[in-house]
């Protein structure tokens, strides 16, 4: 998110840390997407033991959370060029694959040990996220909301070898330990990353930060660990005051979206970050209904409706959609 001038579109390349890296992050973001388009298909095939869950879950590795970091590495003034986060970018294609092989395995100590894989991956971005916080120049709420994404990966991370291990941390069961390391995934990596992406961009083309962004950014930062914090005390009042806070911090990230894609270069670019802001409108209504079920001891969406109506909407439509469009549209430098 460079310099603009009054006609020109927003600039979100950073040519300068384009090196070997960000090379291969390319090349491991167009390899990972063919591997979960396999998967998918062995799975559709019964060749693989592959769950919408878990399928779902897979793209975050593949796919979303490489395609997040090569936005953070362009990213102006966030400071990607220390060794940890080069050498982030050179591993994470190799967690991807473990995390795939974690998943193909039946639970046990075999999976849990190729889980943990990905966990030193998410590690290392959580690192690089201690670390970009300190180095960045960007201002703080874009900076520290940016940031946070990458800290709360490890989480994630830690969630899924819980899962492949067969344990149950603070008396959690299955599904509730696998879907824990699918929100740190996507609702913690993900949204405050496209939020601070968002707010960063709106800043470039009207040359000072917006008053919305402070409120959207501590929204979608707190969310997730109210979310997490809920499920730990068992609080249906925290569970169901996370859910309106993320929505209502996504909602702002939808409205401060369409400020934004009218400096687009890219038409397609466009409409994808448009699909992206309804596709969690909607999504974030299922998981407010959802969660009002939980305070009042109804289930109006059970968990299975929930994760492939919900978690379609979250992982295809608003993470990957909104990945791909900013991008496409840093492409366009």
């Amino acid at each position: 998110m460079s310099s603009l001038t009054a006609s020109s579109p927003i600039s979100l390349g950073n040519p300068t840390q384009r090196g070997l890296p960000w090379r291969w992050n390319t090349w491991g973001t167009a390899v990972g997407s063919l591997v979960w388009i396999v998967c998918i298909a062995a799975a559709a095939l019964g060749r693989m033991r592959l769950g919408p869950a878990e399928s779902l879950f897979l793209l975050a590795p593949l796919v979303t959370i490489p395609l997040g970091l090569r936005l953070v590495v362009d990213t102006p003034g966030q400071g990607t060029a220390s060794s940890i986060f080069r050498l982030t970018l050179i591993l994470q294609p190799v967690g991807a694959l473990l995390a795939v092989a974690a998943l193909a395995l039946p639970v046990g100590r075999w999976a849990g040990a190729l889980a943990a894989g990905w966990l030193g991956v998410t590690a290392c971005i959580g690192l690089c996220g201690l670390v970009g916080w300190v180095q960045s120049t960007l201002p703080l709420w874009e900076r520290t909301c940016l940031n946070l994404g990458l800290v709360y990966l490890p989480f994630g991370g830690f969630w899924l070898v819980a899962s492949r291990l067969g344990l149950r941390p603070a008396g959690f069961q299955e599904p509730i330990v696998f879907f824990t390391a699918v929100h740190f995934h996507y609702a913690a990596f993900a949204a405050p990353l496209l939020a601070a992406i968002t707010g960063i961009a709106l800043r470039a083309a009207s040359g000072s930060g917006h008053r919305l962004f402070p409120a959207v950014a501590l929204s979608v930062m707190a969310a997730p660990a109210l979310l997490a914090a809920g499920w730990a005390l068992g609080s249906p009042l925290l569970k169901v005051a996370a859910a309106f806070l993320l929505a209502l911090g996504l909602l702002g990230v939808v409205a401060l979206s369409l400020l934004v894609i009218r400096h687009f270069r890219s038409a397609l670019a466009g409409a994808l970050l448009v699909l992206s802001g309804l596709s969690i409108l909607a999504g974030m209504c299922l998981v407010c209904v959802y969660a009002g079920g939980e305070f009042v001891g109804t289930k109006f969406i059970t968990i299975p409706q929930m994760t492939v109506s919900h978690g379609i909407l979250n992982s295809l439509g608003f993470t990957l959609c909104g990945m791909l469009a900013w991008t496409m549209e840093g492409n366009q430098q």
